[in-house]
């Protein structure tokens, strides 16, 4: 074999065992994974998703209150004295603590999950909103019990914002999961959509094939999804980042008075819109549109691998489905007994 044909073979060689692992893998946790009734998960799903749209509105209001109280002092528009942060500081701080307290009850099962992944040692993504609202809460109360120190305003206005997005991400993921556990009700015997990957060639082809059950759906319903997984990754670097920025430009000059200032300043901007909400609308766009059809995808993982798909196998049934050709007559033009023509023709 020449060198190229070596190397050749030493990649397909690699990529069969990468995916035997794999699926070894996907085995050992099918194992641990436990899978729900889809009429039971579509009704928790439906009720989850409609309690997060009414609550995530009042978060909303919150964050547009304190976003008002800490820009319109500056922009000279219409303010209680009472709340003007140049004429009473402490005042303006406890009300904008007071919002955020309030949103942070509201969704308080957001703030709660964040916390619960950060103590076992599981931090995510709602994580990194708990943290930053926990951490402009201390840097109020650093305000108000140290006012000499020049404190500015607490990130509040930006903390409740992340949880509102943190809060509708949920809402549209929810959303998304409720179609597909509905489209899996509609029928005990499902035609499915496989990703198969040839190891002889490397080629990822789509199949369909009628389903016994909607138990492998249900069971990739039950896994661990793209973004969660890009969460838990980084997350950990994010927020050890940016304590030890805090650290550096608090302590490290001196001035430990500033660090919760230099923190919540920090993970106000650790966790954008756009990482918090960048699975939940996609997944819940597509699971309408397929819910109108029929059909459902069991998350980002399961759009990953047919995404990766080059060729699709076609069956007689693909390219002339039941009924769709009728036999109106036929001429033997050669050898052909009767019974052969006829199963020829069919």
């Amino acid at each position: 074999l020449s060198r190229r044909e070596q190397k050749k073979l030493e990649k397909v060689r690699r990529t069969a065992e990468k995916r035997a692992r794999a699926t070894a893998d996907d085995e050992e946790d099918e194992e641990e994974i436990r899978v729900r009734d889809p009429r039971v998960a579509a009704r928790s799903c439906l009720r989850r998703a409609r309690g997060l749209a009414g609550r995530s509105i009042f978060v909303l209001l919150m964050a547009l209150a304190a976003a008002y109280l800490s820009v319109a002092g500056g922009m000279g528009w219409p303010l209680p004295e009472a709340v003007n942060y140049s004429l009473s500081p402490v005042a303006t701080v406890l009300a904008m603590m007071l919002m955020q307290f309030l949103a942070m009850f509201v969704g308080i099962d957001v703030i709660g999950l964040g916390f619960y992944n950060l103590f076992t040692g599981a931090p995510d993504r709602k994580t990194l909103v708990a943290v930053a609202n926990l951490a402009s809460i201390a840097h109020g109360l650093t305000i108000i019990l140290r006012p000499a120190w020049g404190g500015w305003l607490p990130y509040c206005a930006v903390s409740i914002l992340l949880l509102f997005a943190a809060m509708q991400e949920d809402k549209a993921r929810l959303s998304a999961r409720y179609r597909a556990f509905k489209a899996a009700t509609l029928t005990q015997h499902p035609m499915g959509v496989f990703s198969h990957n040839d190891q002889r060639d490397g080629f990822s082809r789509a199949a369909k094939a009628r389903m016994l059950e909607n138990t492998p759906f249900l069971i990739e319903m039950e896994r661990t999804d793209t973004a969660d997984n890009f969460g838990m990754v980084y997350a950990p670097i994010a927020l050890a980042a940016c304590v030890i920025f805090a650290l550096i430009v608090s302590i490290g000059r001196g001035e430990p008075t500033r660090f919760f200032w230099a923190l919540s300043a920090l993970l106000s901007v650790s966790a954008p819109a756009g990482v918090l909400c960048a699975a939940g609308p996609a997944y819940r766009n597509v699971s309408r549109r397929l819910l109108g059809e029929g059909a459902a995808i069991a998350g980002a993982r399961s759009a990953r691998r047919l995404r990766k798909t080059r060729q699709a196998v076609l069956s007689d049934g693909d390219l002339f489905p039941a009924g769709s050709v009728t036999v109106d007559g036929m001429k033997n033009y050669g050898n052909y007994s009767a019974e052969k023509l006829l199963a020829y023709a069919a």
